[in-house]
């Protein structure tokens, strides 16, 4: 399976995760809202927040005599917020499914997103954790 359809399951399968987003947006949605690559159009709004965009880094192979035998993959998950106060109690939540599922996290960066709104107060606070496998068994595909 590849990584960030992995990393999409895990948060998908996340009942803690998906209740805090619909909790943080005010209403129920059919879907909730992590994708891979690219977010939909429909989506990018503030009125949507929180939503969740996987993308794929790099795999780090471990070889041994000529022959992969482990790769860790590298992914950022990538999650635009309304608030510092949502950043705050979405973090932990999307940390702990991801360590819980066999990645860790190597570093994060937060920032205010511009190209999210025309004006400050519309801005999303974008959220990244970065993460790395704890390694899977290397398969021919």
């Amino acid at each position: 399976m590849l990584p960030e359809v992995k990393v999409l399951k895990i948060l998908k399968n996340s009942h803690e995760l998906t209740t805090a987003l619909n909790e943080l947006r005010g209403t129920n949605t059919a879907k909730p809202l992590i994708f891979t690559y690219a977010l939909p159009e429909k989506y990018t709004l503030y009125k949507t927040a929180p939503m969740i965009r996987i993308n794929f880094i790099s795999d780090s192979w471990i070889s041994a005599d000529d022959d992969d035998f482990l790769n860790k993959p590298k992914l950022a998950v990538n999650f635009w917020t309304k608030s510092l106060a949502e950043s705050e109690k979405l973090t932990p939540i999307v940390r702990k499914a991801l360590r819980t599922g066999g990645f860790i996290q190597y570093d994060s960066v937060r920032e205010r997103d511009p190209d999210s709104g025309s004006t400050q107060d519309k801005q999303l606070y974008m959220n990244v954790i970065f993460v790395q496998s704890k390694g899977e068994p290397a398969t021919d595909n």
